[in-house]
Protein backbone atom coordinates (compact mmCIF):
# COMPACT_ATOMS: atom_id res chain seq x y z
CA UNK A 1 0.00 0.00 0.00
CA UNK A 2 0.99 3.67 -0.61
CA UNK A 3 2.08 5.57 2.17
CA UNK A 4 0.34 8.73 1.08
CA UNK A 5 -2.99 9.37 0.62
CA UNK A 6 -4.16 10.24 -2.94
CA UNK A 7 -7.40 13.20 -4.28
CA UNK A 8 -8.74 11.57 -7.15
CA UNK A 9 -10.23 14.62 -9.10
CA UNK A 10 -12.77 13.14 -12.02
CA UNK A 11 -14.42 15.54 -14.65
CA UNK A 12 -17.63 14.52 -15.27
CA UNK A 13 -20.00 14.80 -18.78
CA UNK A 14 -23.27 13.77 -19.96
CA UNK A 15 -22.16 9.86 -19.71
CA UNK A 16 -23.32 8.26 -16.58
CA UNK A 17 -22.66 4.51 -17.61
CA UNK A 18 -19.40 5.45 -18.62
CA UNK A 19 -18.44 7.28 -15.26
CA UNK A 20 -19.80 4.56 -13.19
CA UNK A 21 -17.59 1.92 -15.18
CA UNK A 22 -14.19 4.17 -14.39
CA UNK A 23 -15.56 4.75 -10.89
CA UNK A 24 -15.80 0.45 -10.70
CA UNK A 25 -12.65 0.48 -11.83
CA UNK A 26 -10.97 2.91 -9.13
CA UNK A 27 -12.75 1.07 -6.64
CA UNK A 28 -11.60 -2.40 -7.49
CA UNK A 29 -8.05 -1.83 -7.90
CA UNK A 30 -7.48 0.65 -5.52
CA UNK A 31 -6.90 -0.42 -1.85
CA UNK A 32 -9.57 1.10 0.47
CA UNK A 33 -8.78 4.02 2.70
CA UNK A 34 -5.98 4.85 0.22
CA UNK A 35 -7.41 7.96 -1.94
CA UNK A 36 -10.74 10.08 -1.75
CA UNK A 37 -12.76 11.27 -5.02
CA UNK A 38 -13.77 14.57 -6.03
CA UNK A 39 -16.28 14.60 -9.33
CA UNK A 40 -16.18 18.16 -11.07
CA UNK A 41 -19.58 18.71 -12.64
CA UNK A 42 -18.65 19.83 -16.24
CA UNK A 43 -21.80 19.81 -18.26
CA UNK A 44 -25.39 21.07 -17.08
CA UNK A 45 -26.67 17.33 -16.95
CA UNK A 46 -29.87 16.84 -14.64
CA UNK A 47 -30.16 13.11 -14.44
CA UNK A 48 -26.45 13.28 -13.88
CA UNK A 49 -26.30 15.58 -10.95
CA UNK A 50 -29.06 13.33 -9.51
CA UNK A 51 -26.76 10.21 -10.01
CA UNK A 52 -24.03 11.86 -8.48
CA UNK A 53 -25.79 13.38 -5.90
CA UNK A 54 -26.40 9.47 -4.61
CA UNK A 55 -22.86 8.60 -4.71
CA UNK A 56 -21.53 8.19 -1.15
CA UNK A 57 -17.86 8.76 0.13
CA UNK A 58 -17.60 11.59 -2.75
CA UNK A 59 -17.00 14.93 -2.83
CA UNK A 60 -19.04 17.22 -5.76
CA UNK A 61 -18.41 20.72 -7.08
CA UNK A 62 -21.15 21.53 -8.61
CA UNK A 63 -21.32 23.03 -12.39
CA UNK A 64 -22.00 26.72 -12.45
CA UNK A 65 -21.77 28.62 -15.60
CA UNK A 66 -21.06 31.91 -14.28
CA UNK A 67 -16.89 30.40 -13.32
CA UNK A 68 -13.95 29.36 -15.41
CA UNK A 69 -12.28 26.38 -16.08
CA UNK A 70 -9.51 27.76 -13.58
CA UNK A 71 -11.71 28.42 -10.76
CA UNK A 72 -13.44 24.80 -10.97
CA UNK A 73 -9.75 23.14 -10.87
CA UNK A 74 -9.20 25.62 -7.78
CA UNK A 75 -12.24 24.79 -5.56
CA UNK A 76 -11.36 20.93 -6.37
CA UNK A 77 -8.13 21.43 -5.07
CA UNK A 78 -9.16 23.14 -2.04
CA UNK A 79 -11.16 20.28 -1.52
CA UNK A 80 -8.60 18.30 -1.98
CA UNK A 81 -7.02 16.08 1.61
CA UNK A 82 -4.15 14.31 -0.39
CA UNK A 83 -0.62 14.64 -0.48
CA UNK A 84 -0.75 14.04 -3.87
CA UNK A 85 -3.31 14.55 -6.41
CA UNK A 86 -4.27 12.79 -9.34
CA UNK A 87 -6.15 14.81 -12.34
CA UNK A 88 -8.80 12.61 -14.48
CA UNK A 89 -9.96 15.13 -17.10
CA UNK A 90 -10.73 11.92 -19.98
CA UNK A 91 -12.42 8.64 -18.50
CA UNK A 92 -9.65 6.16 -17.47
CA UNK A 93 -10.09 2.41 -16.95
CA UNK A 94 -8.00 1.34 -14.84
CA UNK A 95 -6.56 -1.87 -13.46
CA UNK A 96 -4.46 -3.65 -10.57
CA UNK A 97 -1.54 -1.63 -9.36
CA UNK A 98 -2.07 1.59 -11.50
CA UNK A 99 -1.88 3.77 -8.57
CA UNK A 100 1.29 2.55 -6.80
CA UNK A 101 2.72 2.68 -10.54
CA UNK A 102 1.79 6.28 -11.33
CA UNK A 103 2.73 7.15 -7.62
CA UNK A 104 6.42 5.21 -7.99
CA UNK A 105 7.33 7.05 -11.51
CA UNK A 106 6.66 10.57 -9.29
CA UNK A 107 8.57 9.43 -6.84
CA UNK A 108 11.42 8.03 -9.02
CA UNK A 109 12.07 11.57 -10.61
CA UNK A 110 13.23 13.59 -7.88
CA UNK A 111 13.02 16.55 -10.51
CA UNK A 112 9.90 15.64 -11.59
CA UNK A 113 6.65 18.26 -10.88
CA UNK A 114 4.13 15.91 -13.21
CA UNK A 115 3.78 12.58 -13.67
CA UNK A 116 1.15 12.34 -17.07
CA UNK A 117 -0.20 9.09 -18.23
CA UNK A 118 -0.59 8.32 -22.18
CA UNK A 119 -2.21 5.94 -23.68
CA UNK A 120 -0.64 3.08 -25.93
CA UNK A 121 -2.34 4.42 -29.36
CA UNK A 122 -0.73 7.39 -28.82
CA UNK A 123 2.58 6.56 -28.75
CA UNK A 124 4.42 6.49 -32.29
CA UNK A 125 8.10 4.51 -30.55
CA UNK A 126 7.76 1.12 -29.82
CA UNK A 127 10.41 1.55 -27.23
CA UNK A 128 8.84 4.35 -25.15
CA UNK A 129 8.35 4.21 -21.23
CA UNK A 130 9.10 7.03 -19.69
CA UNK A 131 9.81 10.58 -21.39
CA UNK A 132 10.39 14.42 -20.82
CA UNK A 133 7.21 16.52 -22.16
CA UNK A 134 6.72 20.59 -22.78
CA UNK A 135 3.15 20.18 -21.54
CA UNK A 136 0.47 18.55 -19.62
CA UNK A 137 -2.17 17.37 -22.00
CA UNK A 138 -4.70 16.65 -18.98
CA UNK A 139 -5.71 13.24 -19.63
CA UNK A 140 -4.41 12.08 -16.31
CA UNK A 141 -1.95 13.26 -14.42
CA UNK A 142 -0.20 13.34 -10.90
CA UNK A 143 1.33 16.14 -9.35
CA UNK A 144 2.21 16.60 -5.50
CA UNK A 145 0.10 18.59 -3.52
CA UNK A 146 2.71 20.65 -2.29
CA UNK A 147 4.17 21.31 -5.68
CA UNK A 148 0.92 22.55 -7.15
CA UNK A 149 0.89 25.33 -4.01
CA UNK A 150 4.33 26.56 -4.63
CA UNK A 151 3.79 27.51 -8.04
CA UNK A 152 0.66 29.23 -7.50
CA UNK A 153 -1.99 26.67 -8.22
CA UNK A 154 -4.61 27.15 -11.10
CA UNK A 155 -5.07 30.44 -12.07
CA UNK A 156 -9.09 31.50 -12.38
CA UNK A 157 -8.31 33.74 -15.57
CA UNK A 158 -8.69 30.79 -18.41
CA UNK A 159 -12.20 29.82 -19.46
CA UNK A 160 -10.55 26.64 -21.05
CA UNK A 161 -9.56 23.55 -19.11
CA UNK A 162 -6.21 22.98 -22.24
CA UNK A 163 -5.14 26.78 -21.11
CA UNK A 164 -5.36 26.05 -17.20
CA UNK A 165 -2.65 22.64 -17.80
CA UNK A 166 -0.47 24.80 -20.25
CA UNK A 167 -0.26 27.41 -17.91
CA UNK A 168 0.60 25.02 -15.23
CA UNK A 169 3.03 23.45 -17.62
CA UNK A 170 4.89 26.87 -18.23
CA UNK A 171 4.90 27.67 -14.71
CA UNK A 172 6.31 24.38 -13.24
CA UNK A 173 8.99 24.44 -15.97
CA UNK A 174 9.65 28.07 -15.51
CA UNK A 175 10.69 26.35 -11.86
CA UNK A 176 12.65 23.63 -13.08
CA UNK A 177 10.47 21.16 -12.56
CA UNK A 178 10.01 18.49 -15.27
CA UNK A 179 6.78 17.22 -17.06
CA UNK A 180 7.03 13.06 -17.15
CA UNK A 181 5.17 11.28 -19.42
CA UNK A 182 4.68 7.61 -19.20
CA UNK A 183 2.66 4.83 -21.15
CA UNK A 184 1.48 1.66 -19.53
CA UNK A 185 -1.12 -1.34 -20.27
CA UNK A 186 -2.41 -0.53 -16.83
CA UNK A 187 -4.46 2.81 -18.49
CA UNK A 188 -7.08 2.99 -21.35
CA UNK A 189 -8.74 6.42 -22.26
CA UNK A 190 -12.06 7.19 -23.28
CA UNK A 191 -12.15 10.91 -24.23
CA UNK A 192 -14.90 12.67 -22.67
CA UNK A 193 -17.18 15.35 -24.56
CA UNK A 194 -17.71 18.04 -22.96
CA UNK A 195 -19.99 21.67 -23.99
CA UNK A 196 -17.69 23.01 -27.01
CA UNK A 197 -15.11 25.99 -26.21
CA UNK A 198 -16.23 28.81 -28.16
CA UNK A 199 -13.95 30.43 -30.69
CA UNK A 200 -14.16 33.82 -28.30
CA UNK A 201 -13.30 31.55 -25.49
CA UNK A 202 -10.06 29.74 -26.55
CA UNK A 203 -8.61 33.23 -28.26
CA UNK A 204 -9.23 34.88 -25.32
CA UNK A 205 -7.21 32.33 -23.13
CA UNK A 206 -4.67 32.49 -26.16
CA UNK A 207 -4.24 36.42 -25.56
CA UNK A 208 -3.91 35.70 -21.35
CA UNK A 209 -1.38 33.03 -21.91
CA UNK A 210 0.41 35.39 -23.67
CA UNK A 211 0.07 38.08 -21.38
CA UNK A 212 1.16 35.91 -18.74
CA UNK A 213 4.02 33.82 -19.87
CA UNK A 214 5.26 36.71 -22.60
CA UNK A 215 4.90 33.93 -25.86
CA UNK A 216 2.20 32.58 -28.02
CA UNK A 217 1.44 29.02 -26.48
CA UNK A 218 0.43 27.44 -30.24
CA UNK A 219 3.67 29.48 -31.63
CA UNK A 220 6.12 29.01 -29.19
CA UNK A 221 5.39 24.90 -27.89
CA UNK A 222 5.72 23.07 -31.08
CA UNK A 223 8.21 20.26 -32.12
CA UNK A 224 9.18 20.40 -35.80
CA UNK A 225 8.92 17.09 -36.73
CA UNK A 226 9.14 18.09 -40.49
CA UNK A 227 12.25 19.21 -40.26
CA UNK A 228 13.68 16.42 -38.05
CA UNK A 229 12.53 14.20 -40.64
CA UNK A 230 15.05 15.67 -43.44
CA UNK A 231 18.23 15.04 -41.02
CA UNK A 232 19.27 11.51 -38.82
CA UNK A 233 18.74 13.35 -34.90
CA UNK A 234 19.29 9.58 -34.00
CA UNK A 235 22.95 9.28 -34.37
CA UNK A 236 25.55 8.90 -31.67
CA UNK A 237 26.85 12.23 -29.83
CA UNK A 238 25.79 14.44 -32.21
CA UNK A 239 26.10 18.21 -31.71
CA UNK A 240 22.93 19.77 -32.77
CA UNK A 241 22.01 23.86 -32.54
CA UNK A 242 18.38 25.10 -32.97
CA UNK A 243 18.35 28.91 -33.97
CA UNK A 244 14.90 30.18 -33.04
CA UNK A 245 14.68 27.34 -30.74
CA UNK A 246 11.36 29.19 -28.24
CA UNK A 247 10.33 26.80 -25.77
CA UNK A 248 12.54 24.18 -26.67
CA UNK A 249 10.07 21.61 -28.13
CA UNK A 250 12.64 20.93 -31.41
CA UNK A 251 15.30 19.94 -28.78
CA UNK A 252 13.15 18.40 -26.39
CA UNK A 253 12.35 16.11 -28.95
CA UNK A 254 15.83 15.21 -29.98
CA UNK A 255 16.46 14.87 -26.23
CA UNK A 256 13.72 11.71 -25.47
CA UNK A 257 14.96 9.34 -28.89
CA UNK A 258 18.68 10.76 -28.57
CA UNK A 259 20.08 11.03 -25.07
CA UNK A 260 23.43 10.96 -25.76
CA UNK A 261 23.49 14.54 -28.15
CA UNK A 262 24.55 17.65 -27.37
CA UNK A 263 21.78 20.17 -27.46
CA UNK A 264 22.07 24.08 -28.11
CA UNK A 265 19.70 26.65 -28.50
CA UNK A 266 19.53 30.58 -29.57
CA UNK A 267 16.50 32.37 -28.51
CA UNK A 268 15.95 35.60 -28.62
CA UNK A 269 12.58 35.58 -26.55
CA UNK A 270 13.85 35.72 -22.76
CA UNK A 271 10.36 33.91 -21.10
CA UNK A 272 10.75 30.98 -23.80
CA UNK A 273 14.00 30.36 -23.58
CA UNK A 274 13.94 30.22 -20.02
CA UNK A 275 12.03 27.15 -20.83
CA UNK A 276 13.95 25.72 -23.18
CA UNK A 277 16.99 25.98 -20.74
CA UNK A 278 15.23 22.66 -19.03
CA UNK A 279 15.85 20.86 -22.32
CA UNK A 280 19.63 22.06 -23.42
CA UNK A 281 22.60 24.78 -22.90
CA UNK A 282 20.08 27.64 -24.48
CA UNK A 283 21.44 31.71 -25.40
CA UNK A 284 19.11 34.29 -24.57
CA UNK A 285 20.33 36.08 -27.57
CA UNK A 286 20.04 38.28 -31.10
CA UNK A 287 21.51 36.21 -33.15
CA UNK A 288 22.47 38.64 -36.06
CA UNK A 289 24.51 40.50 -32.64
CA UNK A 290 25.95 37.01 -31.67
CA UNK A 291 29.58 36.35 -31.64
CA UNK A 292 30.64 33.08 -30.21
CA UNK A 293 34.22 31.71 -31.28
CA UNK A 294 33.58 28.67 -29.58
CA UNK A 295 31.32 27.76 -32.00
CA UNK A 296 33.54 27.63 -34.97
CA UNK A 297 33.21 24.34 -36.54
CA UNK A 298 31.36 23.09 -33.63
CA UNK A 299 28.15 21.92 -34.61
CA UNK A 300 26.74 18.76 -36.92
CA UNK A 301 23.44 19.96 -37.52
CA UNK A 302 22.18 23.65 -37.24
CA UNK A 303 18.08 23.77 -37.42
CA UNK A 304 17.08 27.16 -38.66
CA UNK A 305 13.45 26.98 -38.77
CA UNK A 306 11.49 30.22 -39.95
CA UNK A 307 13.82 31.89 -38.68
CA UNK A 308 15.59 33.39 -41.81
CA UNK A 309 12.95 36.08 -42.74
CA UNK A 310 12.90 37.87 -39.36
CA UNK A 311 16.89 39.32 -40.04
CA UNK A 312 17.84 41.99 -41.50
CA UNK A 313 21.08 40.84 -43.12
CA UNK A 314 20.32 36.99 -43.83
CA UNK A 315 23.70 36.97 -45.52
CA UNK A 316 26.04 37.46 -42.59
CA UNK A 317 23.89 35.41 -40.18
CA UNK A 318 24.72 32.44 -43.15
CA UNK A 319 27.94 33.25 -42.92
CA UNK A 320 28.37 33.19 -39.29
CA UNK A 321 26.26 30.22 -39.48
CA UNK A 322 28.25 28.24 -42.21
CA UNK A 323 31.40 28.96 -39.68
CA UNK A 324 30.15 27.05 -36.71
CA UNK A 325 29.07 23.51 -38.43
CA UNK A 326 31.82 21.37 -38.91
CA UNK A 327 33.45 19.87 -41.98
CA UNK A 328 30.64 17.69 -42.50
CA UNK A 329 27.88 19.49 -41.02
CA UNK A 330 24.46 20.26 -42.08
CA UNK A 331 22.12 22.97 -41.97
CA UNK A 332 18.38 22.19 -42.03
CA UNK A 333 16.09 25.78 -42.99
CA UNK A 334 12.49 26.70 -43.48
CA UNK A 335 10.68 29.60 -45.14
CA UNK A 336 7.91 30.71 -46.18
CA UNK A 337 7.35 30.82 -49.54
CA UNK A 338 6.43 34.54 -51.35
CA UNK A 339 5.16 33.02 -54.40
CA UNK A 340 1.96 31.05 -52.76
CA UNK A 341 -1.13 31.19 -55.15
CA UNK A 342 -2.63 32.84 -51.89
CA UNK A 343 -0.16 35.91 -51.91
CA UNK A 344 -0.56 36.22 -55.79
CA UNK A 345 -4.42 36.46 -55.69
CA UNK A 346 -4.05 39.30 -53.17
CA UNK A 347 -1.10 40.87 -54.95
CA UNK A 348 -2.70 40.79 -58.16
CA UNK A 349 -6.24 41.83 -56.13
CA UNK A 350 -4.30 45.14 -54.88
CA UNK A 351 -3.91 43.80 -51.51
CA UNK A 352 -0.43 43.27 -49.24
CA UNK A 353 -2.14 43.32 -45.56
CA UNK A 354 0.26 41.66 -42.83
CA UNK A 355 -1.39 39.33 -40.48
CA UNK A 356 -0.36 37.93 -37.00
CA UNK A 357 1.03 34.33 -38.21
CA UNK A 358 1.70 33.02 -41.78
CA UNK A 359 3.64 34.33 -44.69
CA UNK A 360 2.59 37.93 -44.24
CA UNK A 361 3.18 37.76 -40.44
CA UNK A 362 4.22 41.32 -39.69
CA UNK A 363 7.47 40.50 -38.13
CA UNK A 364 8.50 39.39 -41.41
CA UNK A 365 11.69 42.04 -43.02
CA UNK A 366 12.52 39.07 -45.76
CA UNK A 367 10.34 37.45 -48.16
CA UNK A 368 12.05 34.14 -50.18
CA UNK A 369 10.84 32.06 -53.10
CA UNK A 370 12.15 28.60 -53.45
CA UNK A 371 14.83 30.32 -56.19
CA UNK A 372 16.09 32.76 -54.03
CA UNK A 373 16.61 30.48 -51.02
CA UNK A 374 18.36 28.43 -52.97
CA UNK A 375 20.21 31.16 -54.26
CA UNK A 376 20.52 32.91 -50.61
CA UNK A 377 22.39 29.54 -49.32
CA UNK A 378 24.54 28.51 -52.12
CA UNK A 379 26.07 32.67 -52.26
CA UNK A 380 27.03 31.81 -48.55
CA UNK A 381 28.77 28.95 -49.17
CA UNK A 382 26.54 26.02 -48.86
CA UNK A 383 25.51 23.01 -51.16
CA UNK A 384 21.93 22.59 -51.14
CA UNK A 385 21.10 18.76 -50.76
CA UNK A 386 17.56 18.67 -50.50
CA UNK A 387 14.47 20.88 -51.46
CA UNK A 388 11.13 20.61 -50.97
CA UNK A 389 7.78 22.24 -48.69
CA UNK A 390 4.26 21.58 -46.79
CA UNK A 391 1.54 22.19 -49.43
CA UNK A 392 -1.08 23.78 -46.74
CA UNK A 393 -4.97 23.33 -47.09
CA UNK A 394 -6.15 26.54 -48.98
CA UNK A 395 -8.75 28.93 -47.63
CA UNK A 396 -12.12 27.04 -47.85
CA UNK A 397 -13.67 30.79 -48.63
CA UNK A 398 -11.60 31.47 -51.61
CA UNK A 399 -10.56 28.12 -52.90
CA UNK A 400 -12.73 28.11 -56.16
CA UNK A 401 -10.69 31.72 -57.16
CA UNK A 402 -7.40 30.12 -56.27
CA UNK A 403 -7.63 26.97 -58.19
CA UNK A 404 -8.96 29.54 -61.06
CA UNK A 405 -5.98 31.56 -60.71
CA UNK A 406 -3.85 28.90 -60.95
CA UNK A 407 -5.12 27.30 -64.37
CA UNK A 408 -4.40 30.85 -65.50
CA UNK A 409 -1.10 31.65 -64.52
CA UNK A 410 0.27 27.71 -65.85
CA UNK A 411 -1.43 28.52 -69.30
CA UNK A 412 0.91 31.78 -69.45
CA UNK A 413 3.56 31.95 -72.50
CA UNK A 414 6.03 34.78 -71.36
CA UNK A 415 7.32 33.30 -67.69
CA UNK A 416 7.18 29.04 -67.44
CA UNK A 417 4.96 28.66 -63.79
CA UNK A 418 5.87 25.68 -61.96
CA UNK A 419 2.53 24.19 -60.57
CA UNK A 420 4.38 22.96 -57.30
CA UNK A 421 5.91 26.48 -56.74
CA UNK A 422 2.36 28.18 -56.17
CA UNK A 423 1.35 25.05 -54.24
CA UNK A 424 4.04 25.05 -51.54
CA UNK A 425 3.71 27.09 -48.69
CA UNK A 426 6.62 26.21 -46.97
CA UNK A 427 9.72 25.53 -48.45
CA UNK A 428 12.61 23.23 -46.54
CA UNK A 429 16.06 23.01 -47.25
CA UNK A 430 19.03 20.57 -46.43
CA UNK A 431 22.08 21.95 -47.38
CA UNK A 432 25.44 20.92 -46.54
CA UNK A 433 28.85 23.41 -45.87
CA UNK A 434 30.75 23.56 -49.31
CA UNK A 435 34.23 23.93 -48.26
Amino acid sequence: MIGEYISIILFAGDDIPCLEQCLCHILDFTEAGQCELIIVEKTHNIAMHEYLCQLPNIRLIDYDEKITAGMQCSLAVQAATGEKILFMQDIVWVQEDWLSYICGMLESHPSAGVVQVLEQSEICDEGFACQEALKITGGCFLIEHLTLQSVGGFLPDYETMNYCFFDLSARLLKNGRKIITISNKAFSFENLVFAEVSSQQFEADCLTYRNLNGFSFGYSSGARDDMLSLIDYKRSKLKILEIGCACGGTLLQIKNNNPSAELYGIEICEPAAEIAKNFAEVLTADLELLERTDFIGKFDYIIMGDVLEHLFNTDAVLHKVHSWLNQHGKLVVSVPNISHISILLSLLSGQWEYMDSGILDRTHVRFFSVNSIKHCLQKNGFHVDFLGGNVADLDNQNASMFEALQEELLQLKTVCVNKEYLETFQIFCLASKRV
